[in-house]
């Protein structure tokens, strides 16, 4: 089976085609993009789990809104969109080094 989709998570402008698969004898569908996002319907209180230890919880559903739990290992770092794309630009910039770097002369010599 194949669907074309339109997803919030995506640019606007981008449609992308799903496949369906079916794993084990359950049959329990999965739906993923093509390009490797992989799309889960859940109910509140149902689970999925990324690689061995991170898990994600649907806890709430209201509106538009999902409410989501995730228990991951304090090694993995966990960030909404936003705040990821902040923590890499600030990155980015603190990596630059200045063209000119007759600014490290000014500075006080201990």
């Amino acid at each position: 089976m194949i669907d074309v989709v339109s997803s919030p998570l995506l640019s606007p402008s981008t449609e992308k085609v799903l496949t369906t698969t079916s794993i084990g004898a359950s049959g329990l569908g999965m739906r993923h993009y093509t390009s490797g996002v992989l799309v889960l319907t859940r109910e509140v209180g149902e689970t999925i789990v990324i690689g061995n230890n991170v898990r994600v919880t649907v806890v709430g559903v209201r509106g538009d809104q999902a409410r989501i739990g995730i228990d991951a290992p304090r090694e993995v770092p966990v960030h909404r969109l936003e705040v990821f794309e902040e923590l890499q630009a600030a990155n980015r910039a603190a990596a630059q080094v200045p063209n000119d770097l007759d600014v490290l002369r000014d500075l006080p010599k201990k």
